[in-house]
């Protein structure tokens, strides 16, 4: 908070007319301050922490941030000043986590709070549950001790309020849930959306994804290649044993899942059709590209997605990628992976050959 006011002293008493935007918690995916309150929900169903996280915050959405950014360039030039900016809601950051749970379907998160955790003890736990760097998240913390609601609306003299209102918490919270190469889990949610991760945004920003990839070339056509994608699942199988899937599918009956079975819709893969315990999300051909995006079925800790691409190259043999992408909910979910990443490496890794080896087979027959 203090290198901030020094900022702004240091830009205002330049003689260059400055707008100071003063915000406290941005929401949507690469904030940091939003990045540190995604991962402890959904990694701790119960948290231990410093009392002051019922300390009074009034965040604001990516949205009304660049809207007010975008005006401030078309102020008049005899405005230097600073501007208090935020949104209606004024929430400590343990009503935001529990809403930020309630949004994302997770349980109900339980917070505790002792009077004894320095700024600098839970800037190193928060290292440790979060990917958020120790460096970043302890002058975070710390400004969490400090009230930081606006003290006045003088910005809407220039840059009058939105018609609509400002965007809402749990609609913030909506659209910095996926990634770009997923769908947003709400319709209304626009996949350019600015509070959608980026490219730009840190590694460790947005939502915890995990992948198992496994690419290369074939000596086989695009055609012959999609081919034998197409008639993945039912009797022609997955590549590897049948007992590997049916060993996942007793898992999945003993949680009361629908387990593995071998059903597909007939004729090829459409968004919709099912793949024994695969629902298709996608199908996708852009000249001589083509995916198709598989979505699980059974009952998991999290979504699980296999995704399989196939590239044509004019100077050589095309390439086969296929990708596991799993997005943990909650602890559990964490658990999961972890535990079955050894197995999944293995399956995933002989699905990969097998495809590969039947297009080359069927390439050289024909």
């Amino acid at each position: 908070m203090g290198s901030r006011k020094e900022v702004e002293d240091i830009l205002l008493g330049s003689g260059v007319p400055t707008a100071v935007l003063r915000a406290a918690v941005i929401l949507g995916a690469g904030s940091a301050s939003f990045e540190m309150l995604r991962h402890l929900t959904e990694r701790l169903p119960v948290m231990i922490a410093p009392r002051w996280l019922s300390t009074n915050i009034q965040p604001i959405a990516i949205d009304d941030i660049i809207r007010y950014l975008v005006g401030s360039g078309d102020l008049p030039p005899e405005v230097n000043r600073g501007f208090d900016v935020g949104a209606d809601e004024v929430l400590t950051y343990h009503q935001m986590i529990l809403r930020y749970a309630s949004r994302s379907n997770l349980v109900k998160r339980r917070v505790r709070t002792v009077p004894v955790m320095t700024p600098g003890l839970a800037s190193h736990w928060v290292g440790l549950v979060t990917p958020v760097p120790s460096s970043i998240a302890k002058p975070l913390v710390g400004s969490l001790i400090h009230e930081v609601i606006c003290k006045e609306h003088d910005i809407a003299e220039y840059i009058p309020d939105p018609d609509g209102g400002f965007v809402g918490f749990d609609a913030a919270v909506d659209a910095a849930q996926e990634g770009p190469q997923a769908k947003p889990l709400r319709p209304e949610v626009d996949p350019d959306h600015p509070g959608r991760i980026s490219a730009a945004d840190p590694d460790w920003a947005g939502a915890t994804v995990f992948t198992d990839r496994h690419s290369g070339t074939v000596d086989a056509s695009v055609d012959q290649i999609w081919a034998e994608i197409e008639k993945l699942g039912g009797e022609d199988g997955w590549h590897v044993p049948d007992i590997l899937w049916e060993g996942r599918g007793l898992l999945d009956r003993a949680v009361g899942g629908r387990g593995h079975t071998k059903q597909r819709t007939p004729g090829p893969p459409a968004a919709g059709s099912t793949i024994d315990s695969w629902v298709v999300e996608s199908v996708t051909a852009t000249g001589s590209d083509r995916e198709l995006v598989l979505r699980s079925r059974m009952k998991l800790p999290g979504q699980a997605l296999m995704i399989l691409n196939v590239s044509g190259s004019e100077n050589g043999s095309p390439t086969l990628t296929q990708t596991a992408r799993f997005t943990p909910s909650g602890l559990g979910g964490l658990g999961y992976w972890g535990a079955l990443w050894p197995a999944h490496t293995a399956v995933f890794l002989a699905m990969h050959r097998g495809l590969a080896k039947s297009a080359a087979k069927a390439a050289a027959v024909s």
